[in-house]
C-alpha cells in the first residue's frame, strides 16, 4: 500500500516512473468506425492496463468481449467510454474531435464518474461546441489504445 501511495503521489506531481507504466501504443489495424468490431476502430494492443495495481489488467480478448457487449451504447457515453492511453491520450483524442461546424470543441472541465464497464475509473470531459452546445464525453484512460472512431455527435480528424 505504501508503494502504491508513493507511486500515485509521484505520478500526480509528475516526478515518478509510475506514470510511465503504459507502453506506447503500437501500430496495428485501423478501420473506419463501422460499429461492427470495436477492436478494429483504433490502434494499439487493446489491453487495459493497471498502472497502480488496483483492479488488475485485462487482456485484449477480455477487452474485446466487453467492447462487443457495450457497442450498442453511443461511443463516448458512460456505458461505452472512449478507450485512451493516459491523460495525454485523452487530450489527444479530444484534440482530434470536430463539432458540427468543423471546429474543435473547447474543454470546459473534467471529473470522474467512478468505475466503468472495463473496471477502471472513467473520466468525463465537458466539451463546448459553439454551434452544438455542451456535450459530455466519457473516456477510460487505462488502455493501450488510440481510438480512431468519433464519439457520438462528433467527427474526427486523423
Amino acid at each position: 500500500m505504501r508503494a502504491f501511495l508513493a507511486g500515485a503521489v509521484l505520478c500526480v506531481v509528475g516526478l515518478g516512473a509510475a506514470c510511465q507504466t503504459v507502453p506506447e501504443p503500437q501500430a496495428g489495424a485501423t478501420a473506419a468506425a463501422s460499429g461492427l468490431d470495436p477492436m478494429k476502430t483504433g490502434r494499439g494492443s487493446g489491453v487495459r492496463t493497471d498502472p497502480f495495481g488496483m483492479t488488475g489488467a485485462l487482456t485484449a480478448r477480455q477487452v474485446g468481449e466487453i467492447a462487443n457487449r457495450i457497442k450498442s451504447s453511443p461511443l463516448g457515453s458512460a456505458a461505452n467510454p472512449v478507450r485512451a492511453s493516459q491523460p495525454e491520450g485523452q487530450r489527444a483524442y479530444i484534440a482530434r474531435l470536430r463539432c458540427g461546424d468543423g471546429q474543435a470543441p473547447a474543454i470546459l472541465g473534467r471529473y470522474n464518474i467512478g468505475q466503468g464497464p472495463y473496471g477502471s475509473i472513467v473520466d468525463v470531459y465537458g466539451l463546448d461546441c459553439r454551434a452544438d452546445g455542451r456535450r459530455d464525453l466519457a473516456l477510460d484512460m487505462y488502455h493501450d489504445w488510440i481510438e480512431d472512431a468519433p464519439a457520438a455527435g462528433f467527427t474526427i480528424v486523423p
